[in-house]
């Protein structure tokens, strides 16, 4: 074998090992760029369900896990069945069927928010407020429109439920209307620590 054959491909195994070992570091960076941002979501997720699932949170969870969905995607399916039973039920069951969402996991959610705020922790407090006076609101409108247009008490119940779906949704909450809120712990007790040591600095220089 020539000397100049051996360079060549010594200098072509170099080469491939350089880029193979470039892609392999791109791709541990980038995987690596994408697990907070995995984390923090399904992070954002678990406390949407704690916050206003009440309830559904463990068939949720459990509808998950089975047939490997999102959250997100969970709750979009308990949501369109809610839809369909309002549609397709006879009109005096369609206030009962709505109660399941629109008053008991209300109550699920203004108890826990109100146990929170005797621990002195922040919770949803001013939503669920906000909420029960809408949900009045709409009450008294449900009879107005029972005594003056009757005819039109099918889709006055789709709009009531689908109005107290979204004011008491997690985009009205603190972290759907604050997300900055949403910091996993580890970046906290950093932050923490950060704080502290700054302050033992502080005291050392006096």
């Amino acid at each position: 074998m020539p000397p100049d054959s051996k360079r060549s491909r010594d200098g072509t195994k170099s080469d491939t090992e350089k880029s193979s070992s470039g892609k392999l570091s791109s791709s541990r960076s980038s995987s690596s760029g994408s697990s907070p941002s995995r984390s923090s979501k399904s992070l954002g997720h678990d406390n949407f369900l704690k916050s206003h699932a009440g309830y559904l949170r463990s068939p949720i969870i459990s509808l998950s896990i089975t047939l490997s969905l999102s959250p997100l995607t969970s709750s979009l399916i308990f949501t369109l069945i809610f839809i369909t039973l309002h549609l397709f039920l006879p009109l005096f069951l369609v206030p009962h069927v709505s109660a399941f969402i629109t008053l008991f996991i209300p109550i699920q959610n203004t108890i826990n928010a109100i146990l929170l705020e005797k621990k002195g922790k922040k919770s949803d407090s001013p939503q669920w407020a906000l909420y029960w006076i809408i949900y009045c609101l709409l009450g008294w409108m449900r009879g107005y429109v029972g005594l003056w247009a009757p005819n039109t008490r099918g889709i006055y119940e789709i709009a009531r439920s689908g109005i107290l779906v979204v004011v008491g949704g997690p985009w009205f909450g603190r972290e759907g209307l604050r997300p900055d809120l949403r910091i996993p712990s580890k970046k906290l007790s950093s932050g923490n620590k950060k704080a502290s040591e700054r302050e033992e600095h502080r005291r050392q220089k006096r």
